[in-house]
């Protein structure tokens, strides 16, 4: 067992592989250093957005006190429009009232005046027609 072509095939078989240990390793460092300049560049464009993303929850924080405020309200609002709406609907008719108790004597003049006419037209349809001396009837 003393051959020296086997120590030979097992030590090339040994350079080999840690040849190919060294590479892999040599490559996964570099694609770890690369994935830890882009996560750099990620977390520098995170600490760049922060004040903007403050901001934003600070507008969030703003409109949701806004809404609230305003769900609160509501109801009082719509309480006092329907009132105002009543007392506006109150008003017209009054106005209506006022507007329309003067007229009303024109009104029962141009009734008057529209039944007369209908009665005039009716009188005229059922009346005998007047027959003339030369067409009248011989007895």
């Amino acid at each position: 067992m003393h051959e020296p072509s086997v120590l030979i095939a097992i030590l090339v078989v040994l350079a080999i592989s840690t040849c190919a240990q060294a590479v892999a390793l040599f490559t996964g460092v570099r694609v770890l250093r690369r994935i830890e300049r882009r996560l750099d560049l990620a977390e520098q464009e995170l600490v760049a957005l922060r004040p903007r993303l403050d901001r934003l929850g600070n507008i969030i924080d703003d409109v949701s006190h806004l809404t609230e405020g305003a769900a609160t309200h509501l109801p009082q609002l719509i309480t006092g429009l329907e009132g105002g709406i009543e007392q506006i609907r109150g008003l017209a008719s009054l106005g209506a009232f006022f507007l329309v108790k003067p007229l009303r004597p024109l009104g029962t003049a141009f009734a008057l005046w529209k039944g007369l006419g209908s009665a005039a037209r009716a009188y005229r349809h059922l009346r005998p027609a007047r027959v003339s001396p030369s067409r009248a009837p011989l007895p």
